[in-house]
């Protein structure tokens, strides 16, 4: 490929390496239909994409050692055990990688090993932080059906007051005896955790799922007591956009 290939922010060139075509990307589907005995209309109950993989082929050059040396400090880069590995290919998206499966195919002349790499992929683009604060709406281009977020409350403002927020269906409250001194709030999605002032707050928020967005418009209400705040409230939301 003649754009530049980087895994973990370093280019193939670096390993004596190059991918050699466009990867090919597959999907996996979680499917369930209803049709009636002999009837004609088909009815999707589920239709749901539960993965993607990237398969793609690389040439490692150079001598024998060299070639052997490269590859291992290559596959190190993904042996990570907590953190999935950006993989960019230059088709304006990037990807967050784990490493599935590699599979050296050939060898030529002794000087070129091809390897067969497959990841599980998902596809992203630049990371979006909106400010809240005199508006409760927000547009999220993802076209996944949920995507995970950050919802931060920089200045609480609840002070004697029971602050309540809303997002997709779903209630989020902090009583103010849990926020004394009107820290910041932090209901995050990605790394699955709730904080108040930097201290975990998982006891002292009332909530049944972590927050998330929905493709297109989001709507977010803030409330003191049953008083509308999205006008007094500094609030940002940020997430990393998603695509199938």
């Amino acid at each position: 490929m003649a754009i530049n290939v980087t895994a973990a922010g370093r280019s193939l060139s670096e390993f004596g390496a190059k991918m050699l075509s466009y990867p090919q990307f597959s999907k996996t589907y979680d499917v369930e239909t209803f049709q009636g005995r002999q009837r004609s209309t088909m009815i999707p109950l589920k239709n749901l994409i539960t993965g993607m993989t990237m398969t793609a082929r690389i040439d490692f050059s150079g001598t024998n050692a060299a070639r052997t040396a490269a590859q291992s400090e290559f596959e190190a880069l993904f042996r990570s055990q907590t953190q999935p590995v950006e993989i960019n290919i230059g088709d304006g998206y990037f990807y967050r990688s784990v490493l599935l499966s590699a599979v050296p195919i050939l060898t030529s002349a002794e000087q070129i090993t091809t390897v067969e790499y497959s990841w599980r992929v998902t596809r992203h683009k630049t990371p979006v932080l909106v400010s809240l604060y005199g508006q409760n709406r927000l547009t999220c281009p993802s076209n996944v059906e949920c995507t995970d977020c950050v919802l931060t409350i920089l200045d609480g403002a609840q002070q004697g007051y029971l602050l309540s927020v809303e997002l997709n269906g779903l209630e989020y409250i902090v009583q103010s005896a849990d926020n004394p001194n009107n820290e910041e709030i932090v209901l995050d999605d990605v790394e699955k955790t709730f904080k108040i002032g930097g201290a975990s707050a998982t006891q002292k928020v009332e909530w049944k799922d972590f927050p998330f967005l929905v493709p297109g418009e989001n709507i977010i209400n803030f409330y003191l007591d049953t008083a509308p705040a999205s006008h007094v409230l500094f609030a940002t939301v940020s997430f990393t956009p998603t695509y199938l």
